[in-house]
């Protein structure tokens, strides 16, 4: 398919260059005759001018003839004759100051008449030789003009035959294709594995005026008349490493990110399986945000998509990335994405150095280098290193033009949303797969645990001001006194961990650490800060508590906190989030990547309410007795909205 689309852009440009040729020949043609003709009438008036002003000494003889000789016996010359204007100064010289009907007088008038007469002769004859030189070039331009037009019908033949042709029909279905393939929101089946497509060039395809409409009208608009263009797949080899060099400016850097998005989604949906490392750097908001729909890919438990938070944590990870690499090179197809947003200006000299390494190497180690550059500040000698092998794209004037083939470019739009095959298999599912920590082993629960309640408080005794405690229930209190050991004594548990150990496991007061499924140890959540600027935590790991806010942006802040906290800091079998929200300000989780909301209501009627609390008020006894009011089983199942 590749190579189709190669013979057909080949053809496009044969025909661009043909007709491109003619019109360059034509105006040639045309400026030659023009240029000649004008520098012919210019010749013209140059040669009368001069022989004018050897007319106007003649008129002198003739005056000096008539004052010293009878004017009745005057006779011009009956026919032209040349005399040497010599020979006239001669004559006048004979003739006496004071005669008035010297013979002289009568031959100086005679051979400057005859003479007068040679000169207008010579007009006439320099005017019909230069008006015949034009006859003959004008002849010669419409010999010239009549090739090129019977070439021009020629071409023009060729490109209506073309355009009616099949390859051309197959052409505009692989352009639909393309643009239905990489431009939408769902997946189709590719008839070309090789590569993934960034967007089109606009190719000049001029042809004859009567069928350009006719043309974008049966081209579904893919042939623009008005400027004579026709769009062309760009695009970039999975089946080896390359380099893309992006620029922008202050007024299309949003639009050059939608681009990128929508090629590192094109990759995910179409190659996911092969690419084994995906990085994204943005120094700037140091946040996958700017990935719009595609930050959920980058987003929670086990993302595919890794973003770095910090400057420190970019240059290690750029390190890293470089070395496995550098390690575990993939030669036959592309395996790893990286893109660094602001390059190199806003990176290290480490990072810049690794980063021309890895261009250079990016075809051998089937790595897609993606590098985006503010054209506002100036081009370094890095920058022509990487370009030289780079495919390049320039940015000006708010638009976008291929560097190696002077074309106009157009990114195809980002997207709006992620497809629901995407979303299942590198969000959901990637999240129920998380592998589990090796010290974990996974054997079935037979050993009641202990109860919880009496440690999870001495918990909270050790962490500084926890948040207020709703009182425990009667039954959580029931707890308080452990109930005889059954008989016969179950076999010990080994996958369980005591309070104690997991507090003293999860002392990391600083931002969340996923845990993977059964380690059931969830992350201290940092609601606020005292007087004293130190940090207040609330215990989300043992009974029920409530965190009070004012009404407003206070309330919803602290929720986000914590759903957040749970969200990346735990697995999904691990954490439930059961939201229930009669005034609209959660409703935002209910298109949340995350697995672990289970049950999202946002109803506030009476019925549904009084449906709901019976739900959860099932639930909890379901869970409370499944050891016989020993302790908690994690289910799986949850109540249905």
């Amino acid at each position: 398919m590749a190579d189709k689309v190669n013979e057909l852009l080949d053809r496009f440009a044969a025909l661009a260059k043909e007709e491109k040729q003619l019109s360059a020949e034509m105006d040639t043609a045309f400026k030659e005759y023009n240029d000649y003709c004008s520098s012919s009438e210019v010749d013209l008036n140059e040669k009368v001018e001069e022989i004018h002003k050897k007319m106007g000494k003649l008129d002198y003889y003739i005056d000096y003839a008539r004052e010293h000789a009878q004017a009745s016996e005057l006779e011009e010359a009956p026919e032209a004759f040349e005399t040497p204007d010599g020979t006239l100064e001669s004559i006048r010289q004979t003739i006496k100051l004071d005669s008035h009907n010297d013979v002289n007088a009568e031959t100086l008038y005679t051979k400057a008449t005859g003479m007068k007469k040679f000169y207008e002769q010579k007009i006439e004859q320099t005017r019909q030789l230069i008006e015949g030189s034009k006859v003959q070039a004008k002849r010669q331009y419409d010999s010239d003009m009549a090739s090129l037009n019977e070439r021009k019908d020629k071409h023009d033949a060729e490109i209506k035959e073309y355009i009616a042709s099949d390859a051309f029909k197959e052409f505009l279905k692989i352009l639909s294709e393309d643009k239905s393939a990489f431009n939408s929101t769902g997946t189709a089946n590719l008839s070309d594995r090789t590569c993934v497509s960034l967007g089109q060039r606009r190719m000049k395809l001029v042809v004859p005026m009567e069928i350009e409409q006719d043309l974008s009208m049966s081209s579904n608009g893919e042939y623009n008349s008005a400027t004579h263009a026709i769009g062309a797949p760009v695009r970039v080899s999975v089946e080896r490493g390359s380099v893309l060099y992006l620029d922008f400016d202050d007024k299309n850097g949003q639009y050059l990110m939608g681009g990128v998005q929508r090629l590192l989604l094109n990759l995910i949906r179409y190659y996911g399986s092969d690419i084994s490392e995906m990085l994204f750097c943005e120094p700037q908001a140091l946040s996958p945000d700017c990935l719009g729909a595609v930050s959920a890919l980058a987003k929670g438990a086990n993302s595919f998509i890794k973003v770095p938070g910090s400057a420190e944590d970019i240059d290690g990870a750029v390190m890293e990335f470089c070395g496995r690499a550098a390690a575990e090179p993939s030669a036959k197809k592309v395996s790893r994405v990286i893109v660094l947003h602001c390059f190199p200006e806003k990176y290290s000299f480490s990072v810049k150095d690794r980063i021309l390494e890895l261009c250079e190497k990016a075809s051998e180690r089937g790595v897609l280098v993606v590098l985006t550059h503010d054209n506002s500040t100036e081009e370094t000698e890095l920058e022509q290193k990487i370009r030289k092998n780079a495919l390049s794209i320039r940015s000006r004037n708010g638009g976008f033009w291929i560097e190696q083939h002077r074309e106009s470019f157009f990114w195809y739009s980002a997207p709006s949303e992620l497809s629901e095959d995407v979303r299942r298999i590198y969000i959901d599912l990637r999240r129920r797969q998380a592998q589990p920590a090796p010290e974990v082993k996974a054997e079935p629960i037979e050993e009641t645990p202990k109860p919880v309640e009496k440690v999870e408080k001495a918990e909270k005794r050790e962490e500084p001001a926890p948040a207020p405690v709703r009182e425990p229930t009667p039954a959580a209190k029931a707890e308080e006194t452990p109930a005889p050991a059954p008989a016969p004594a179950p076999k010990p548990r080994t996958d369980w961990v005591s309070p104690a150990e997991r507090a003293a496991k999860a002392k990391v007061p600083a931002g969340p650490t996923f845990t993977a499924k059964g380690k059931r140890v969830l992350p201290r959540v940092e609601i606020g800060r005292d007087m004293e600027n130190m940090p207040k935590y609330i215990d989300i790991s043992g009974s029920v508590s409530y965190v009070c806010g004012s009404i407003g942006e206070e309330r919803r802040r602290l929720v986000d906190i914590m759903a957040a906290r749970i969200i990346s800091g735990t697995h999904p079998d691990d954490a439930e989030l059961w939201v229930f929200d009669f005034v609209g300000d959660l409703k935002k989780y209910a298109s949340t990547p995350a697995a672990h909301v289970k049950y999202l209501v946002c109803d506030n009627s009476s019925e549904t309410i009084l449906d709901i609390t019976d739900a959860i008020v099932k639930e909890f006894d379901r869970r409370l007795n499944v050891f016989g009011e020993k302790g908690w089983k994690s289910i799986g199942s949850v109540p249905a909205q």
